[in-house]
């Protein structure tokens, strides 16, 4: 695979890592996805388990993109313009090197336009419809609420960037470090599903009046708050120790 010139050795490797764990997932899934086989294709599931393939990888290439945008390399519009053409690029390599079983049957019809080169409108619906890309949009919102928290300050003459409310001497209370230990130990998990951990470990919100993890994450007032908060979670979870 090619990656961006900004993309790090390590950066890169955490990608192809990603790649070949998903390939075995991929294909432990088609053990049991031939549920309507014909001549051609493998049927629904073959699809749904291609479409997790693929996302999978490109959630993991969009989680690196972020770390750039954080640490200031590249902004908001760069890091979704990267993501997506990675995912375009992707998903026809995909389709054209693993589409197949062994028997030549295809896991999906081809997901690309042949005129435009684009992602089928019916594939991006698809697409958008799971778990792995509301993530990706989480980890934009947190990326794009954190830049905009930046703000310049002169220190000893000089401009630098801070964010307001630094503290760096200061230790989150109990009921954030017990919020990012559930994360920390789940990262895996949607915001929704961490929602319902939070519910159960009677995890205390930062915001007054709040109805609760899992009414919250249902409302439009509270939902983007808790999404940006988590994709910080999960930034700081991944971050070395």
């Amino acid at each position: 695979m090619e990656y961006p010139r900004d993309f790090s050795e390590s950066a890169r490797a955490r990608v192809e890592l990603e790649n070949i764990k998903a390939q075995q997932q991929l294909q432990s899934e088609l053990k049991s996805a031939r549920d309507f086989p014909s001549r051609m294709t493998l049927g629904p599931s073959a699809e749904r388990a291609f479409d997790g393939y693929v996302l999978r990888v490109f959630l993991r290439f969009a989680e690196q993109a972020c770390d750039l945008g954080r640490a200031g390399h590249w902004g908001v519009s760069r890091v979704r313009a990267e993501s997506e053409e990675f995912l375009r690029l992707f998903t026809i390599m995909a389709f054209f090197q693993i589409g197949e079983d062994l028997d030549g049957r295809r896991l999906t019809s081809d997901p690309i336009c042949s005129h435009s080169g684009q992602i089928l409108p019916e594939v991006l619906r698809r697409f958008r419809s799971r778990d792995q890309w509301l993530r990706y949009q989480e980890q934009l919102a947190g990326l794009a609420d954190s830049i905009s928290q930046e703000r310049v300050v002169v220190r000893n003459g000089h401009p630098s960037c801070e964010k307001p409310g630094t503290n760096r001497g200061k230790k989150p209370d109990a009921g954030v470090a017990a919020r990012r230990c559930i994360v920390r130990a789940n990262i895996a998990l949607t915001t929704e599903q961490l929602c319902k951990r939070f519910e159960m470990e009677r995890i205390v919100s930062p915001w007054p009046n709040f109805p609760g993890w899992i009414k919250g994450f249902r409302t439009d007032q509270y939902k983007q708050r808790i999404c940006v908060m988590i994709s910080k979670d999960k930034a700081a979870a991944r971050e070395p120790r």
